[in-house]
């Protein structure tokens, strides 16, 4: 589909600043395969096999990366920093930028069951979320647990992009999709497929949010804030007058003084 104007106005503007600019699709997004959302591991590979391609392109140059994404690029961002992934290459992971941000509800959904109510934008995602969890670990017949609503919602939802996933969902809870609660194991895998660190940063971190997402709305990226504030990361947050995907083209300056201020900094 090519990439949004928004985005790449973005790269160009990384680029006249003397930047390389990489960016990754993800696993089962045009490749064999179907993609699984919000796969933390699968998303943080794909981000740090950019960078290995890029030493391996340039070998002997020393690489100085941030970890940059929005909104489902956003989890990915966050995964792949927190893991330091790409530095067996020789390159130095320098900082972490995210906007849009998914809500860490690892430890939300993951336990979810049939007398789970609505919860505001989620039950899109968790359906995104779910359908990806069960490509990921067939073995688990995750469908067995779904109930006759959830079974015809997950079928459609695969030839669906977001906006009609959000419609099509938007009066449902994530109980109405479920006849059976996932078992302990189950739960506890799906929890870490979805994973969104907390803690573990040894980098700068930049996180912006948009106070009109109606998306992701602002609430929900709260409690991540407080719990990376609390691990004793080195955050930067700021909040934007903008739209879920609006953010990008107004945290754009934050983002380039981000990156010179912390392009030279050694990490520990």
């Amino acid at each position: 589909m090519g990439r949004p104007l928004r985005e790449l106005d973005y790269f160009r503007t990384l680029l006249r600043n003397g930047y390389t600019v990489v960016a990754t699709d993800y696993i089962g997004l045009g490749t064999d395969g179907e993609p699984g959302y919000l796969d933390s591991g699968g998303e943080a590979n794909a981000m740090a096999d950019l960078v290995t391609a890029v030493a391996e392109r340039w070998p002997g140059k020393a690489i100085r990366w941030f970890a940059d994404g929005h909104s489902q690029g956003a989890h990915a961002a966050l995964n792949a920093a927190a893991a330091r992934s790409g530095d067996g290459s020789g390159s130095v992971l320098a900082g972490l930028m995210a906007t849009s941000v998914p809500p860490p509800f690892d430890r939300i959904i993951g336990v979810a069951g049939p007398s789970t109510p609505e919860i505001p934008g989620i039950t899109g995602l968790y359906a995104m979320a779910l359908h990806g969890f069960s490509v990921t670990y067939p073995e688990l017949r995750i469908e067995r647990h779904l109930s006759a609503r959830g079974v015809d919602v997950i079928r459609r939802i695969v030839t669906m992009c977001s906006p009609a996933i959000e419609t099509l969902t938007a009066e449902l809870s994530i109980g109405d999709l479920l006849a059976t609660s996932l078992t302990s194991r189950e739960a506890g895998l799906f929890e870490r497929y979805l994973r969104i660190p907390t803690s573990g940063y040894r980098v700068p971190v930049f996180l912006g949010h948009g106070l009109r997402d109606a998306t992701l709305p602002f609430p929900t990226v709260v409690p991540l804030v407080a719990m990376l504030r609390a691990s004793g990361t080195q955050l930067e947050f700021k909040t934007y007058d903008a739209t879920h995907d609006g953010i990008i083209e107004q945290s754009v300056p934050d983002r380039i003084a981000f990156v010179s201020r912390h392009a030279g900094q050694t990490t520990g």
